[in-house]
């Protein structure tokens, strides 16, 4: 992995580099769920509890599904 990068409410981003032409430069989000359809939000000075984390290619620039783990082929 070339780079990680969080966001406020949790959103992993880390860019694939240094494996094959195929997939350096794309993206493999991980998104924390307060749901199983929900994507958490944070709040500032409060505590929540996780439901699970989604893992899948980023809108743009994702990388292509058949590289993914099977647990990590979804559509986020």
């Amino acid at each position: 992995m070339r780079a990680i990068a969080t966001d406020n409410n949790g959103l992993v981003t880390a860019t694939v580099t240094a494996i094959s032409a195929s997939v350096n430069g794309s993206i493999v989000r991980l998104v924390p769920q307060a749901t199983a359809s929900a994507a958490a939000v944070f709040t500032a000075n409060s505590s929540q509890s996780l439901y699970g984390w989604n893992c899948g290619p980023a809108p743009a620039s994702g990388v292509p599904q058949k590289y993914l783990p099977g647990s990590c082929r979804s559509t986020n």
